[in-house]
């Protein structure tokens, strides 16, 4: 991230930062691993806004991002960006079946790359938004719902993830079959 992003998010010196990071909501939020988070994060921003050089932290690199990023969203209960990437192989798959061509291997590794790279990032926006929003709560009961339901981690999601995108490729290819006369 940029220093401007940090600033549009309301993070203008690592003090904000640390303030945020520290608030109880925002530690159960996160869940397991908040410390290495809270760390990478300070750390990101040091290099970004102050110009320091970055810090050796354990695990910076997401390797389950890289893997199988449709699992590490689905366990860190980022259920928008997992049906997003779901639908966009949706349709990818689409095309590929009803116009019949192949997508080369290096765009999705390309792809798995990108969002290993930027999957922290992500997480981090993910916490900012759902405070905000839960801080725009009024209702304190909706609000102790809210941030219930988005705290920690689910290992239901992840497992369920790949399956998902499955039956949901099986019937994108399936229409794309039917609706352009050419059999798989």
């Amino acid at each position: 991230m940029h220093r401007i992003t940090y600033e549009n998010l309301g993070f203008n010196n690592i003090k904000r930062l640390e303030d945020f990071l520290d608030r109880d909501e925002v530690k159960e939020l996160i869940g397991k691993n908040y410390n290495h988070y809270k760390e990478l994060w300070l750390d990101n921003f040091n290099h970004a806004v102050n110009g320091m050089k970055k810090r050796k932290i354990k695990r910076r690199m997401n390797w389950l991002a890289l893997i199988s990023p449709l699992i590490w969203y689905g366990y860190r209960k980022m259920y928008g960006a997992m049906m997003a990437m779901i639908a966009a192989l949706a349709a990818i798959t689409f095309a590929e079946v009803y116009y019949g061509f192949d997508i080369p291997a290096r765009a999705y590794i390309a792809l798995s790359t990108l969002l290993l790279i930027t999957s922290k990032d992500a997480y981090f926006h993910h916490i900012v938004n759902s405070m905000k929003k839960a801080d725009a709560m009024v209702n304190k009961e909706e609000r102790k719902n809210y941030l219930r339901s988005r705290a920690g981690v689910s290992v239901f999601w992840a497992v369920l993830s790949l399956p998902l995108l499955a039956a949901v490729l099986y019937i994108a290819m399936h229409l794309a079959s039917v609706m352009s006369g050419n059999p798989l």
